[in-house]
C-alpha cells in the first residue's frame, strides 16, 4: 500500500550535528489516526532547496490493513540531511492536518581544526551557541528526573535561587 501523509504533528527537533561538513538531523514526533501505521518517513517534497532555505518534508507511513479502531497513536520519524546544510534556515514539515515550522537559531559551525582546542570554554560565547535550537528541560531541587534519554537534549540544574548549577546533556 501507498504510503499517506500522517495525521497531525506534534514536535520537531532539529539537531546540527558536529561533523564536516555538518549534517543536519531532524526527529519528528506526531499522531496516527489508528494504530498499526508502520514505516515511517520524512520525505522531501522538492528536488534541491528553495531560495529561501526552507527545506519542505512530508511525514508519511503506511496505513494499516483491514479493520483498527479509531484511537489517535503516536508515531515519529528521523531523517539525516547531508547536504546544502549550511544553506537552510528551517524545515516545514507537512502532515494532514496541517504544516508545523521549526527555525533552526544557528548556522552549523565549522568543525574545529586538530590544531584548534576540542574542549572550549563553558563560557565562552560560541559554546554557549552551540546549545541553541536543543530541546531543554530545567530541574530545579527536589524535581523529578524522567528516566528518558536523549543526547541531544540539554539538562539544566538550578539552585533554590534559580542560578545554575550544571549543565548536562541527556
Amino acid at each position: 500500500m501507498a504510503q499517506t501523509a500522517i495525521y497531525s504533528i506534534s514536535n520537531v527537533i532539529l539537531s546540527i550535528l558536529p561533523s564536516d561538513p555538518p549534517q543536519l538531523a531532524i526527529n519528528v514526533t506526531g499522531m496516527a489516526t489508528t494504530p498499526g501505521w508502520w514505516n515511517p518517513e520524512l520525505i522531501p517534497l522538492e528536488q534541491e532547496l528553495s531560495p529561501d532555505g526552507i527545506l519542505d518534508l512530508a511525514f508519511v507511513a503506511e496505513p494499516p490493513q483491514g479493520l483498527v479502531f479509531q484511537a489517535l497513536t503516536p508515531i515519529s520519524a528521523s531523517i539525516v540531511i547531508r547536504e546544502n546544510v549550511d544553506r537552510i534556515v528551517g524545515v516545514r514539515i507537512v502532515a494532514r492536518s496541517g504544516d508545523r515550522f521549526a527555525l533552526l537559531r544557528q548556522r552549523p559551525a565549522p568543525m574545529p581544526q586538530p590544531s584548534e582546542p576540542t574542549t572550549p570554554d563553558p563560557l565562552d560565547p560560541e559554546a554557549i551557541s552551540q546549545l541553541w535550537g536543543r530541546e531543554l528541560r530545567v530541574f530545579g531541587p527536589g524535581d523529578p528526573v524522567m528516566p528518558s534519554f536523549n543526547p541531544e537534549r540539554v539538562n539544566i540544574d538550578v539552585d533554590g535561587r534559580r542560578r545554575i548549577t550544571r549543565v548536562w546533556f541527556g
